[in-house]
């Protein structure tokens, strides 16, 4: 009869070992290999839970909707003073950073004294600002939801993109990668829950509105699926968005708004 041998605690360890020890250091190595200077994930996370827990339910015309406004101006004013600090470290480095907090009324649309905060970055010369793109996200929040998806965690997404693109080396806005234009003017709006009162104030009333040649627009619709191109009017946005690592789409809800069935 012949016996077979078995294996032990320690052949098996043998045998794992190239596995046990080449998983972890591949990972280790992988981890050290990705860019250091990236969106914060967990940045944006406590951007939008100050937003929707700490400070709450942001209707138009609350207490926590002024609360929300400071806080965002607050930002915007950070992100600017980073911005000098960067440039002043990296002598002709051509990049500017500007900051309005607008606020007016509607009178066509009923709104009194409405706000919006307005960050543009460009290279600083008057051709580097003569077209832009805006990318839009909101304050507000409707009335059944404190709005931590609906539009916290945008807001929270467009702050990082700004610290992110400023903190880049070299990087000047002729030709930005993500805004895609010579510069870019990030408009955090208010009243969106309430027609797009915030978007009308900047389009109507700001001086810098007649610049903008295209808009992305932060928006979301639940709390769970994929990010997705839900909405598009422009071929050539369409077009430069297939460039992204996984571009994801659908024709149908733009067929549905386009029909008027929905607002």
């Amino acid at each position: 009869m012949v016996r077979t041998q078995q294996w032990g605690p320690v052949q098996s360890l043998l045998a794992l070992a190239p596995l046990l020890i080449g998983l972890p250091w591949l990972a280790l190595k992988h981890q050290f290999s990705l860019p250091t200077l990236i969106l914060s994930e967990t940045t944006i996370l406590e951007y939008a839970k100050c937003l929707s827990e700490d400070i709450g339910y942001r209707t138009p015309g609350t207490r926590e909707h002024a609360l929300a406004d400071a806080w965002m101006t607050q930002k915007a004013y950070q992100l600017k003073e980073g911005c000098k600090r960067v440039v002043a470290a990296q002598p002709g480095r051509k990049l500017q950073c500007e900051v309005w907090t607008q606020e007016g009324s509607g009178r066509s649309s009923r709104y009194v004294n409405l706000s919006n905060i307005i960050i543009r970055l460009s290279d600083g010369t008057e051709q580097g600002k003569a077209d832009a793109v805006l990318v839009n996200s909101h304050l507000d929040s409707t009335l059944p939801s404190p709005g931590a998806a609906d539009d916290a965690l945008a807001v929270g997404v467009m702050i990082e993109c700004v610290r992110v693109l400023v903190n880049t080396p070299g990087w000047e806005p002729k030709h930005a990668v993500i805004f895609s234009s010579a510069n870019a003017d990030a408009v955090f709006s208010n009243a969106e829950e309430s027609l797009q009162d915030g978007s009308h104030l900047f389009s109507t009333q700001h001086p810098i509105a007649s610049i903008v040649r295209a808009v992305v627009n932060l928006e979301a619709a639940g709390t769970a699926g994929p990010e997705l191109l839900f909405q598009a009017t422009s071929h050539e946005m369409i077009q430069a968005y297939s460039h992204v690592p996984r571009p994801y789409g659908t024709i149908f809800a733009n067929e549905i708004f386009s029909s008027g069935v929905l607002l």
